[in-house]
């Protein structure tokens, strides 16, 4: 849901933008479930599944109470739209393949292209 909220918060802008030039009012156009997941993967591990949390807010909330201060998801995901996306740290075994998230990778696989 990451991507998904990605590619909709950047319709419609100029090609190269930055998360960091956007206005906060782009984010207003995000579904409740994608913000969430927006706000999880740039505090919490990828592989982490979170139920509760101070830092992700339950309500959608407003565009105008977010520019007021409120604390809802609006608000949330732009103080954390420059925050990079917390991968799961790696382990290698013996034989010199990557555990990531549960599953293998041949270390030769093991790049990651912004995708």
């Amino acid at each position: 849901r990451n991507g998904e909220a990605t590619t909709k918060v950047f319709q419609g802008l100029p090609d190269k933008q930055s998360f960091r030039d956007l206005p906060i009012d782009v984010f207003k156009k995000l579904f409740k479930d994608e913000l969430k997941e927006f706000i999880r993967v740039r505090f919490f591990d990828t592989s982490a599944i979170i139920q509760n949390s101070t830092i992700i807010p339950p309500n959608k909330g407003k565009l105008p109470k977010a520019k007021d201060g409120e604390n809802n998801l609006i608000l949330a995901e732009f103080n954390a739209r420059e925050r990079s996306i917390l991968l799961p740290r790696p382990e290698t075994h013996e034989d010199g393949n990557v555990i990531v998230d549960g599953g293998e990778l041949e270390r030769s696989d093991d790049t990651y292209d912004g995708g």
